[in-house]
């Protein structure tokens, strides 16, 4: 077959077809190609039929020899004749075929195009509909926002214009009056509160905020803000000397309080929905959201979480168990606000003042004492559980957005260690992902560092912190003057998140892939590490001074710390474990080479000891993960045991461990399918990238393609936060 042309006419003739044209080419003499039969023979439209005859073994030398000579006879023919018009040669059927001796293929391709067209129609058909449907619900949520705001606002100018405070007529379905101070008070009754939250909800969801005018939105936070001032006046206090009648007056009266709650969810999403417009965020009236939420808590639900039967208000145990009902409904209002905070936290810069009390209660919650069992609890232990997280949240998001924040963050949490309990259950109640349970702080602590190591949303913020942290006992220094050193001297940020010298030395126009990779990653591991140092040093420092038999929970602290950092050892999720760990490992051992007491090297002895076991344990660990690799035929686990085997081996080199497709990403990628949205894999994932820039910066050389790459994608990810993993 000779193809000077893709396009071109076709056609085999099948064993059924001994008068085909073709089959006249037989012998030269019989026929000659000429430029017109050539022509003429391009002319004629021939079927293609959909059976192809393949030659068996009987008739194949026959076959394959009239199609040679053939061949060669109409090549010589063309060639002398000058002809190069494209042409499809078929040899003939030798005079010995038969059809029962070709096998015939169905053409499962002839419709293929017409197939996937009718599919990518279907496809575009259905997301038409998906979409339409989609305009439908959201137009609806705007539309029934809409509705509802107006009925409230023209029952609100009925009240307005009638001389009586009783409300009624139909004002009274949007509407309630309820005592406040001398006289009543007009506010939103608490199923308005519900519907309005509701309709809110979807149609931020919808993104339809904006179709209600951004005056109807301050008119109804107007409106939501009278449960608040009510609940600012209400007298919540709880007696443990109440009677029965005394306390029921309470609970009626903490019906405001939840229903202040309620309003503020509404004044929060409504920032949260239309955080640019900046009259929608007013500071007054996110003063008194936090100011109410911190009444609740302090006032209500923190002396029903620390009621005991056994105690002396074992009364009000009793008559809040009782009142269950009630009493979980603020739990769960608290809560919700508290979200929507974290939220908000993420979107809009708030003043200093708010968010200073939002530090203060959520640090506070963290140290409230849980009951240890079910039977001891009034709401139940995992209730208040969901609600500390909340506000280890609130504090995680304040860490990581304001860095000026940081030192007084942990010197609160820090501060506060003594409060803790340091035996029970109730002692590590937050729960991991594979069962273990540690403490909650330990968890915030991790999180913590592992966010100093991850760039700041204005990264420019890091070298404006003065670091400013009191002496502690000990061992314990302050790094005050050499963090400010570090962040006056040795860096400054230009617009763009990059670092330049302060001599200019570096400020050329491309610089070096791995000079500005160093910059950045460098700033944000130093931040990590001296952290966990400050922590470590804090510790210890107060450990060495106390006794396992003392009153002094100190050294019990710092043992259950170490504790819970063994536990997490290994664990993907919180990879400044081994941070802390070397920290405290490198305090031990100043401890023991330096001139302690005898109770202080004990003590160091005694955790050095625990480390080596967790150590011992986290290898064999490692090694039955390794086993099990061999049983999977996947690439990845192939790769993942030649490092472990040359780790082993002692030939492992750090570059192997920091390409693109490396374990690095590995590890990055599970984090993300793990929650891609949670925050404690967040703090993990940015950590991890921040780690692994910093050892590729410290790499021999980035001189290949792939190596500068590999460093303008990982600078990409620091200066924006996030990375792209299809990259």
């Amino acid at each position: 077959m000779l193809l000077n042309s893709p396009q071109m006419e076709h056609r085999y003739p099948t064993p059924t077809s001994p008068k085909s044209p073709r089959t006249k080419l037989e012998t030269p003499e019989k026929r000659r190609p000429t430029e017109q039969g050539l022509r003429s023979t391009q002319a004629i439209k021939h079927p293609i039929t959909p059976t192809i005859p393949e030659p068996t073994s009987v008739n194949q030398a026959v076959f394959a020899s009239n199609a040679q000579a053939l061949s060669s006879q109409l090549v010589n023919s063309i060639v002398q004749n000058g002809n190069h018009t494209p042409v499809v040669l078929v040899p003939p059927l030798s005079a010995e075929s038969r059809p029962s001796e070709y096998v015939t293929f169905q053409d499962d391709h002839s419709g293929t195009r017409f197939e996937n067209e009718k599919v990518k129609k279907l496809t575009m058909a259905t997301l038409s509909v998906q979409s339409q449907e989609q305009k439908v619900v959201a137009d609806q949520a705007s539309n029934n926002l809409g509705t509802l705001v107006h009925e409230i606002f023209e029952a609100d100018e009925q009240i307005i214009d009638e001389p009586s405070a009783v409300v009624s007529g139909e004002a009274s379905q949007y509407f309630v009056s309820i005592d406040y101070e001398d006289g009543q008070l007009r506010t939103l009754a608490p199923a308005t509160l519900v519907k309005v939250d509701s309709l809110l909800q979807k149609a931020i969801a919808a993104g339809r905020t904006g179709d209600i005018p951004v005056e109807d939105l301050c008119r109804l936070q107007s409106l939501c803000e009278k449960n608040l001032t009510v609940l600012q006046s209400s007298e919540l206090s709880l007696d443990t000397t109440w009677s029965s009648d005394d306390f029921s007056a309470w609970i009626q009266r903490t019906a405001s309080a939840e229903t202040a709650l309620r309003s503020a969810r509404i004044i929060v999403r409504i920032m949260i929905g239309l955080f640019e417009e900046k009259q929608l965020c007013p500071e007054e009236i996110l003063q008194d959201v936090v100011d109410g939420l911190s009444k609740v808590l302090t006032c209500c639900i923190i002396p029903i979480i620390e009621a005991r039967p056994k105690d002396s208000g074992s009364e009000v145990f009793d008559l809040a168990s009782a009142h269950r009902k009630e009493t979980g409904q603020l739990v769960y209002q608290a809560n919700r606000v508290m979200r929507l905070l974290v939220e908000l936290l993420d979107k809009v810069d708030l003043a200093e003042t708010i968010i200073t009390a939002l530090e203060f209660f959520a640090i506070r919650n963290l140290f409230v004492e849980n009951a240890q069992t079910e039977k001891d609890s009034i709401l139940g232990i995992q209730k208040f559980e969901g609600l500390r997280r909340t506000a280890m949240d609130i504090i995680t998001a304040i860490f990581s957005k304001y860095p000026e924040q940081r030192p007084f963050i942990f010197d609160e949490i820090l501060g506060s260690l003594q409060k803790l309990p340091v035996k029970g259950q109730n002692a590590r109640q937050f729960k991991l992902s594979d069962g273990t349970s540690i403490q909650l702080v330990s968890a915030l602590v991790i999180r913590l560092i592992q966010t100093s190591a991850a760039p700041a949303k204005d990264i420019s913020q890091r070298v404006k912190i003065r670091i400013s942290r009191p002496q502690t006992g000990g061992d314990s220094r302050s790094d005050s003057s050499d963090m400010e050193e570090d962040a006056s001297s040795k860096t400054m940020m230009n617009e763009n998140g990059s670092k330049a010298s302060s001599d200019g030395s570096d400020n050329d126009a491309d610089g070096s892939a791995k000079r500005r990779l160093s910059r950045e990653a460098t700033i944000l591991s130093d931040h990590a590490a001296k952290d966990a140092q400050y922590v470590v040093r804090y510790l210890v420092g107060r450990a060495m001074t106390a006794s396992k038999t003392g009153d002094q929970p100190h050294r019990h602290l710092l043992d259950m710390f170490a504790e819970d950092l063994f536990s997490l050892l290994g664990n993907p999720e919180w990879p400044a474990a081994e941070l802390l760990l070397r920290a405290l490992m490198s305090s031990m051992r100043s401890i023991i080479e330096g001139k302690s007491t005898a109770p202080a090297k004990n003590m160091a002895l005694e955790l050095l000891g625990m480390m080596g076991s967790a150590i011992s344990e986290l290898v064999a660990s490692a090694q039955s993960a390794a086993r099990g690799l061999e049983t999977q035929d996947s690439t990845s686990s192939g790769y993942l045991r030649q490092l472990f085997d040359d780790y082993l081996d002692g030939s492992l080199q750090n570059n192997e461990l920091l390409t693109w497709d490396g374990p690095y990403r590995m590890v990055m990628e599970y984090l993300v399918s793990v929650d891609s949205e949670g925050l404690p894999t967040r703090s993990a994932q940015l950590y991890y990238l921040t780690q692994w820039a910093r050892n590729v910066s410290t790499m021999q050389s980035i001189a290949e393609p792939q190596d500068k790459l590999l460093a303008d994608r990982l600078r990409k990810g620091l200066n924006s936060r996030a990375w792209d993993l299809s990259e």
